[in-house]
């Protein structure tokens, strides 16, 4: 009834403010062109659009340059798109290495995905599997989610031991996940 939905909707209100605070930065919307910007590493790049008779798209002086065949190119956002999911997956492969590295944690495999409500995750197998929108994040936000799902290949869950792992592999860990 509507009496039980507003008296429902009143005892929540909390949560659901928060929850709503916190859509503004997940996954599914972190890759929004907004005003002719667009988030790179947690820089904000102006996009730039050229006529040519090629495609390619560059970063310089806070641009992004997108040289683009009107004749061939029908969709100026999934060349941005294409180009971002590859950028990601080989950022991400190096960092990935350099942090498992770093702090001692082995892993098997690395997938690069499209997700909607998630960064990453991680398997019994030591498969690492992550987001590609995480190349819009600042890297030291990209970081930590790499060291957690690197974690969780030791420690399955979100436990204390987890916790603490994650903290003495990334000690400001926590201004990180509060940032995402």
């Amino acid at each position: 009834s509507d009496s039980f939905l507003k008296d429902l909707i009143q005892k929540k209100r909390g949560w659901i403010q928060k929850n709503l605070s916190r859509s503004t930065k997940n996954p599914q919307n972190i890759d929004q062109i907004s005003n002719g910007y667009l988030n790179y590493k947690g820089f904000e790049l102006k996009l730039i659009y050229e006529k040519a008779n090629y495609q390619k798209i560059v970063i310089a002086n806070k641009e992004l340059k997108i040289f683009y065949d009107e004749n061939k190119t029908k969709n100026l956002r999934k060349l941005i798109s294409d180009w971002l999911k590859s950028e990601s997956k080989r950022f991400l492969i190096n960092r990935l290495l350099f942090l498992s590295k770093k702090i001692g944690i082995k892993f098997n495999s690395l997938k690069v995905k499209s997700y909607k409500a998630r960064w990453g995750s991680c398997n019994e197998r030591g498969e690492i599997f992550l987001n590609w929108k995480l190349i819009m994040l600042p890297e030291r936000v990209i970081d930590y989610v790499l060291i957690h799902e690197l974690v969780h290949i030791i420690v399955p869950n979100h436990s204390r031991c987890f916790w603490n792992l994650v903290e003495e592999k990334d000690p400001d860990f926590r201004e990180k996940r509060k940032w995402l």
